[in-house]
C-alpha cells in the first residue's frame, strides 16, 4: 500500500513540473544561421487581424551581417506564395535582434513562413532558408477569440493534461486504498 502511494505521489509531482508543451519561440537553423519567431498577439496570430513578427537571428559562426543580407521574408497558403517583401524592409539600422515585418493572415488556415537570405557581394556567411508552419486557428470577432480572453478557460485548456493526470492517479489511489482494506478484512476474517 505504501509503495502504491509513493507511486502515486511522484506521478503527481512529475505532473505539475512537467513544463506546458511550447510551440512558438522556436529555433530554426539552416547551416550555421538561425532564428527564433516570436508572433504577437501571443504567439497565436489572429484572421483578419495584423499580426507582427519578431525574429532573433543567431550564428554559429559570427558571420551574419543583417546588413550585408539580402534576406526576404514570404508567406505561402496551399504552395501559392501569398506575401513577399524584404526582411529588413524600412529599417536602417538592422541587426540581428530587430528583424520585423507584420501581415494579416486573409483566413484560419496552416501557413508556411520563409526566410531566405544571401549575402550581399563576397559572401560573408552562407546562404541559409528557414521554414515556419504557422496555424491560424482563430478569426477576429469570433466567440471563440472572445473566449480566450478569458482567464479560467485559457488555464484549463493549458493544464488539462495535468488535471486528467490528477484523476487518473486519484482513481489509481482509491482503488488501491479499497483493494488494501479488502485484503485486510479478509486476513482478519482467517485468522
Amino acid at each position: 500500500m505504501r509503495k502504491q502511494l509513493l507511486f502515486a505521489f511522484i506521478w503527481v509531482i512529475l505532473l505539475l513540473i512537467t513544463p506546458e508543451l511550447a510551440l512558438a519561440h522556436i529555433l530554426k537553423a539552416n547551416g550555421s544561421v538561425g532564428a527564433v519567431l516570436h508572433v504577437s498577439p501571443d504567439d497565436d496570430p489572429i484572421a483578419g487581424q495584423q499580426s507582427d513578427f519578431f525574429l532573433q537571428f543567431k550564428d554559429k559562426k559570427n558571420a551574419f551581417i543583417p546588413g550585408n543580407c539580402d534576406c526576404t521574408v514570404s508567406i505561402k497558403q496551399a504552395g501559392k506564395e501569398i506575401f513577399s517583401q524584404p526582411l529588413f524592409e524600412g529599417n536602417d539600422n538592422p541587426t540581428l535582434d530587430n528583424a520585423s515585418f507584420s501581415f494579416a493572415f486573409p483566413q484560419r488556415d496552416i501557413y508556411l513562413l520563409i526566410i531566405s537570405g544571401q549575402p550581399k557581394g563576397v559572401g560573408t556567411f552562407e546562404p541559409f532558408t528557414l521554414t515556419y508552419d504557422i496555424r491560424v486557428a482563430r478569426e477576429a470577432g469570433s466567440v471563440e477569440t472572445k473566449t480566450n480572453t478569458n482567464g479560467f478557460i485559457d488555464w484549463t485548456s493549458k493544464h488539462m493534461p495535468h488535471l486528467i493526470g490528477s484523476f487518473f492517479i486519484a482513481l489509481f489511489v482509491i482503488f488501491a486504498i479499497i483493494r488494501e482494506r479488502v485484503a485486510s478484512q479478509k486476513s482478519k476474517k482467517t485468522s
